[in-house]
This record gives structure tokens, C-alpha cells and sequence, in this order.
């Protein structure tokens, strides 16, 4: 389409040679030349939204921030060249005089989007329109896609009124270069639409300038010219605002009977003239019509030529992009594969390795059902804006998140990345939120002693357990020490970290499970320095430790003597390992047997640092989340994997 120019010769705020674009770098310089040599308006340049005081004009400091997004222009390397806001000052040095040269920044007009121009015209486009009309026009979608403008180009002012910055965007010059063939043709086309326009319009009498009046009374007043009565002008004025084939001769019958001949000759030689005045607009119209016709037919070749190539290019490109989004759920760890099933389904072991789960239909079950959160896949590849509805993360993704969280020694910066999040402190806040959700899910999944009777024990124990003999036993306890970094700033809680188990700073903590090596309690974490003794009574007098009477706990000798901590004073079993003389071969075999079957606290603790934060040196940014995490790993090692020994 053709859009003339309103800017006159010379007119040097518009179409000036000395602007530059910064749309594009000044890369339109020579089209915007030849659009200028046809008349065209897309040559014409415009400056960028540019109140006075700009830092305080939120609205304006947004615009400028959505056209450095779109001309892929460094923001503050923008603000620092373009002067805004610089006052010139009285004594200006050289080197101040050349920074501040830049003193606005300029756009081509061809930079904004054909219906826009179409509708509000080259010279009359604003900087914020309603969401409304961004969508009538066809340039706004919030969900992003072949549009021009989305989500992130919405400004919400104090009233909370939504609008759409019509920043310049970036366009293909090449594609608008072969517009520049058909424009003289559309330029024609133009006029002879104004021509038929203006033949078909009818003509009105001219009225009387303003001056001609006013020369009129300052006649009259000097008392020449001839006096006009009130009801001739009035008259005359209402003659003026009428069309010329319009006239006052159609008067009731009774006047025409009461004029004299001389009258009704002037009436009829009025209407002949406009009889023959309205023929001869008739003529004219009927003239014009095929021309208009042929005009139409040539508009509507031209639409249809240029819509069938772009909607079929349109499609092909849906088709494409839908491709690469479906690759993208089952290819590489982006966000949309870290919560597709498609992509576990496709990578059998992917789940295990990210997430801790061996199946993701049975990991989704877990969160909706134990967590109470709903499944919410991904819409779009990256979460922008961390309060934004539309492209942030769900809690879904979040507790994925954490659970990746715990399974890898990634920084936030890479969890971040594979799920669209480019804010380490928004990865941070997700986890100090979930983290301790989780933490609370596994001990509620590893703490069952008030459930344990004799009846339950008994149906629980393994059958080796029976030949045994080893009725009475109804759990197994052990410590394990997890290694952590030294903090070296505080000489007490140096020591305290120590460990004489592993020779390192580590965390102590104690698990009872039962014989088949399901976890029923566990202690929270102490420092390295308390043995596991003291550790158990610690825990014990709070009451915590409630087993059955008359049943006991096997152990190691780490453990001897310590019945007076458990409520009902269970008994601690330790295989013994002495010379032949104190015991005979019967009984150390039988104390053999009894360590190998004792073993399963070992695997259990196998189990727990499957989660690999525990499973290194844990890190001191992450020393707040070692209970979590202990709790998280614990229930795991119950609800991932089956008994160790046959019931």
C-alpha cells in the first residue's frame, strides 16, 4: 500500500539526511531514501518517545526499554550515547560538546507494522495503544507466536490499565525492497481513486469569506454600500449551507397560484438548471463506474496475489515450529523435556538420575497426591518474569525443581538455565520454599514406630530372622557420618565438626529400620563430634524412642548399654567376636550369621545417599538444608525401593 508523505520540502524534522535509524543500526539509510524519492511516508523518520525528565517517567523509560529489546540495543550503552536528559551548559568544552550531540534518537517509519500505519496513518501512530485494539489490528497475542507484540510489551500503569508499546520493530529490508516496485503503480492508483472522489462529490455555493462581511459593516457604518435586510441574509446563509441542485421552489400551491408569470418563469428556468446540472453528475458518475470497477478488481488481484503466498508460508512455518517443539520434549534437558513424559518414556533411566523416582507416571502421582500439587506443564520454552501468570514457573515445575535440586551438584545458575530461569535468586527463593516441603514428605514417609505393634513386628520379620532365633528383635540402628566442608572461622564449631568415623567435618545421625530395611525413625543431624551414644540418649529424652516391651535392638557394640534410652529400656543385641576359647565354633558362626543379616542398616544407608548431595562433601551454602534433605533421602529409600530380605 501506498502511504504519501505529509512532510513538505525541506522539512528537516522528518526527512533530514543527517538521521540515523537506530531501529536497525541506519541499515535502511538507502531504502528510506528511495521511499522518500517516491513520496512515500515510510521514508520519513520519527524521533523515540522523549519526555523531558526521563528517569522519572516510568511509562518512558519502559517504551525505551522495549525499543532497545527489539533493535537488540544495549540499554545503558544506548542511554550513555543518546543524551536525554544532559542540559547544555554555558561554557561547553570539546569533549562535551561531542557527547552531547546526540541529543534525540530517530526511527524510519517503515520500521512500524503495516496496519498499524494503515489504520492510524505515518504521521499520527502513537506510542501506547489498548490491548483491545492490538488485537483488532493483529500485532498482539500474549501467548507470543507470529505477533509483533506480547506479554512482555505490556505496560500496566497505576489505575491498572493495560497497554501495548508500539515500538519500532525489526523487519526483513529485503522483503520490503520489492515493495518498491509496485508503489508508482499504487501511487496512480491513488489519484484516480481521489479524482472519482472528488468528480462524484457535488458541488456547494461558496460562502461569503469572513472578511467580505466584516468590509461590509465597516461600509455600512461609513454609510456606503446597500443596506441587505435580516431576512435576505438569513436567507442567503441558509441558501449558502445547501447544495446547489437543492433550491426553494417547491412552495405550496397557493403561493404558485398567487405569483405573477414574470416569478414562475425564474422558478422553472432554476429547476431546468438543475435538472440539467444533476444530468450532467450523472453523466459523470456512470463514467467513473467502470473505471472504480476496474480499480476494485486490480485491489482485490493484488490482495489475493500477495495473502495466498503468505498464508502458505505462514502454515509452513506453524508446521515447522511445531516440529522443533516436539523434538524439544524429548531431546536434551530444556523445560519443556524436564516435565514430559514423552522424554522419560523415550530415556528410561532419566527420571532415576534426575529426580530420584525410577518412573515419572509414578513420580506425578506423588506429587498430586502426597504434595497436593497439580500437574501444570510448560507453555513456552523460557520463564521470564518471576511474578508474570503467563510464563512462569508452576508449582509443578518448582517442586521438580527442588527434587533436581537434591540429585545433582549443580550451582543455581545451571538448574536455573535447564529450566528456563536465567535469576539465580529466583532459583533460590524456589528452593528455600519447596525444600523444606519436601524434607517434611520424607520423614512423614520414614517415621512409623506409633504404628509398629507386636503383631505388625512379628508379620515383618524375615524368615532368617526366625531361624535365628532372633524373635524378640523389632529394629536395626545405625549411624552414619555425611562429610561437609570445615567452617574455618569459628574454632569451636571447627571441632565440633570433627569426625572420628571419616577423618572430616561431617554431620552424625542415627536410623532405625527393621529387619527387612524399612526405615521407621531416624535422628536429625549433630555434629560430628557427639558419639552415637550420646546422641541416643539426647534423642531418647524426649520420649521419642517408644518400641514395644519385651523386644530388642540389634546393633553394633557402638551401641551397648544404651537401653536406659528408649522408654520401654529395649535391649541392645551386638554380636559378639572373641577366640576360640570364650566361645566355641557353633557360636561364632552363629554371631557371623547374625552381622550378615544385621547388614541391611548398611544398605539402607546406601539407599539415603542414592541422593547425591549426601553422597559427597555437602557444600556450606547447603548446610541449612541438611535435615531436609536427610528427611527427603530417608523417605525415598522407603517408597523407591522394595524389602531387603525375604518375609
Amino acid at each position: 500500500m501506498f502511504h504519501p508523505s505529509s512532510a513538505r520540502k525541506g522539512d528537516d524534522s522528518r526527512t533530514s539526511r543527517s538521521k540515523r535509524c537506530y531501529a536497525c543500526d541506519n541499515k535502511c539509510k538507502k531504502l528510506a531514501k528511495s521511499f522518500r524519492d517516491l513520496g512515500d511516508a515510510r521514508g520519513d523518520y520519527t524521533d523515540i518517545y522523549n519526555p523531558n525528565n526521563l528517569e522519572t517517567n516510568e511509562k518512558a523509560r519502559f517504551y525505551r526499554t522495549r525499543f532497545c529489546q527489539h533493535a537488540r540495543l544495549d540499554q545503558n550503552e544506548f542511554d550513555e550515547k543518546i543524551c536525554f536528559n544532559h542540559k547544555k551548559q554555558k561554557q561547553v568544552t570539546r569533549l562535551q560538546s561531542s557527547q552531547q550531540n546526540n541529543r534525540r534518537a530517530y526511527f524510519s517509519i517503515m520500521h512500524h507494522h503495516e496496519s498499524v500505519l494503515q489504520f492510524y496513518g505515518p504521521t499520527n501512530v502513537p506510542n501506547f495503544i489498548s490491548i483491545h485494539e492490538a488485537e483488532h489490528l493483529g500485532i498482539y497475542s500474549s501467548k507470543g507466536g507470529e505477533k509483533v507484540y506480547t506479554e512482555a510489551d505490556v505496560y500496566e500503569d497505576n489505575n491498572g490499565q493495560k497497554m501495548v508499546a508500539l515500538v519500532p520493530m525489526c523487519v526483513d529490508l529485503d522483503a520490503i525492497e520489492t515493495i518498491l516496485d509496485g508503489i508508482p503503480k499504487k501511487k496512480e492508483l491513488l489519484r484516480l481513486k481521489q479524482e472519482a472522489l472528488k468528480a462524484t462529490t457535488p458541488k456547494t455555493r461558496q460562502r461569503k469569506s469572513h472578511g467580505s462581511r466584516r468590509n461590509n459593516k465597516k461600509k455600512r457604518k461609513n454609510g456606503t454600500g446597500s443596506p441587505t435586510p435580516i431576512s435576505q441574509s438569513s436567507s442567503d446563509d441558509s441558501y449558502d449551507k445547501q447544495p446547489r441542485y437543492r433550491t426553494n421552489a417547491s412552495k405550496p400551491i397557493e403561493d404558485l397560484e398567487n405569483m405573477s408569470r414574470k416569478e414562475l418563469a425564474n422558478i422553472v428556468k432554476k429547476l431546468n438548471n438543475d435538472v440539467k446540472e444533476l444530468e450532467s453528475n450523472c453523466d459523470t458518475m456512470s463514467k467513473m463506474i467502470p473505471q472504480l470497477q476496474q480499480v476494485i478488481r486490480h485491489e482485490h488481484l493484488l490482495n489475493s496475489k500477495d495473502t495466498k503466498p503468505l498464508l502458505k508460508k505462514k502454515d509452513e512455518f506453524i508446521e515447522v515450529l511445531e516440529g522443533k517443539i516436539s523434538d524439544l520434549k524429548v531431546t536434551g534437558c530444556t523445560r519443556f523435556s524436564m516435565s514430559s513424559a514423552a522424554y522419560f518414556k523415550a530415556n528410561k533411566r532419566a527420571c532415576k538420575e534426575l529426580y530420584g523416582f525410577k518412573d515419572f507416571e509414578f513420580l506425578t502421582g506423588f506429587i498430586v497426591k502426597v504434595l497436593g500439587v497439580s500437574c501444570e506443564l510448560p507453555k513456552t520454552l523460557k520463564a521470564t518474569g518471576g511474578k508474570n501468570a503467563e510464563n512462569s514457573l508452576s508449582d509443578f515445575e518448582k517442586v521438580l525443581l527442588t527434587m533436581f535440586f537434591c540429585q545433582t551438584n549443580m550451582n543455581y545458575d545451571m538448574i536455573g538455565a535447564m529450566f528456563g530461569l536465567h535469576s539465580r535468586k529466583t532459583v533460590g527463593d524456589i528452593i528455600d520454599k519447596w525444600m523444606p516441603i519436601l524434607g517434611e514428605a520424607g520423614d512423614q514417609l520414614s517415621t512409623f514406630t506409633h504404628y509398629l505393634d507386636d503383631e505388625a513386628l512379628d508379620e515383618l520379620l524375615p524368615k532368617w530372622y526366625r531361624e535365628l532365633e532372633l524373635n524378640d528383635v523389632c529394629a536395626v540402628i545405625d549411624g552414619k557420618d555425611f562429610m561437609s566442608e570445615t567452617v574455618r572461622v569459628d574454632r569451636v564449631l571447627n571441632c565440633a565438626q570433627s569426625s572420628n568415623k571419616v577423618n572430616h567435618s561431617a554431620f552424625r545421625l542415627l536410623t532405625w529400620s527393621l529387619p527387612c530395611g524399612a526405615v521407621i525413625m531416624r535422628t536429625p543431624g549433630f555434629f560430628g563430634r557427639a558419639s552415637e551414644k550420646a546422641i541416643l540418649r539426647a534423642w531418647g529424652e524426649h520420649g521419642l524412642l517408644v518400641f514395644p516391651k519385651g523386644k530388642c535392638i540389634l546393633g553394633d557394640k557402638g551401641f551397648d548399654n544404651t537401653a536406659i534410652g528408649y522408654t520401654n529400656f529395649n535391649t541392645t543385641l551386638h554380636p559378639s567376636f572373641l577366640t576360640n576359647k570364650q566361645f566355641n565354633l557353633g557360636e561364632v558362626h552363629h554371631n557371623i550369621k547374625i552381622s550378615k543379616k544385621r547388614y541391611t542398616s548398611e544398605v539402607v544407608y546406601s539407599r539415603v545417599t542414592n541422593t547425591k548431595k549426601l553422597a559427597g562433601i555437602l557444600q556450606r551454602e547447603y548446610m541449612k538444608f541438611f535435615d531436609e534433605l536427610a528427611g527427603w533421602a530417608h523417605g525415598l529409600a522407603n517408597i523407591c525401593y522394595g524389602h531387603l530380605q525375604e518375609l
